[in-house]
């Protein structure tokens, strides 16, 4: 991805058909494109996900995806006396950029809420019935 980064800020026009590998994008992928170069790496993105050029449709459902991912980022870094849990940051930045229709982003975790989603996996997990 990172060299795929390099070569969008090299961009001087859109992609042509075939500049990107079609390839699963997650949201920490299409930040790191976009920021490459905010025009042309809204372009790549398209590319990624269908193996063609993305339409004018295209383009503006990842811009409309970049600009709600990028609000919850904000918010995020905005309060920083909250101590947001780092796995709850690493599953959204591992999350694919299109979600299925009836599906949300994961929300950030404060360090508590965390600690107590991890106690209640845990204690699901062991009312599962074992192996042996």
């Amino acid at each position: 991805m990172l060299a795929l980064r390099e070569e969008t800020k090299r961009l001087k026009a859109l992609p042509a058909l075939g500049f990107a590998p079609q390839m699963a994008i997650t949201v920490a992928d299409a930040i790191l494109l976009e920021s490459s170069a905010p025009t042309n790496g809204v372009a790549v993105v398209p590319q990624c996900i269908a193996g063609a050029v993305g339409t004018l449709e295209d383009l503006g459902r990842v811009r409309k995806g970049l600009a709600f991912i990028e609000k919850g980022l904000y918010t995020l870094a905005g309060f920083s006396k909250k101590q947001f849990s780092p796995e709850s940051v690493v599953l959204r930045l591992a999350s694919p950029l299109f979600l299925a229709p009836t599906t949300a982003y994961l929300p950030f975790f404060t360090a508590a809420q965390q600690a107590n989603a991890n106690a209640a996996r845990v204690n699901a997990e062991a009312a599962l019935p074992g192996d042996g």
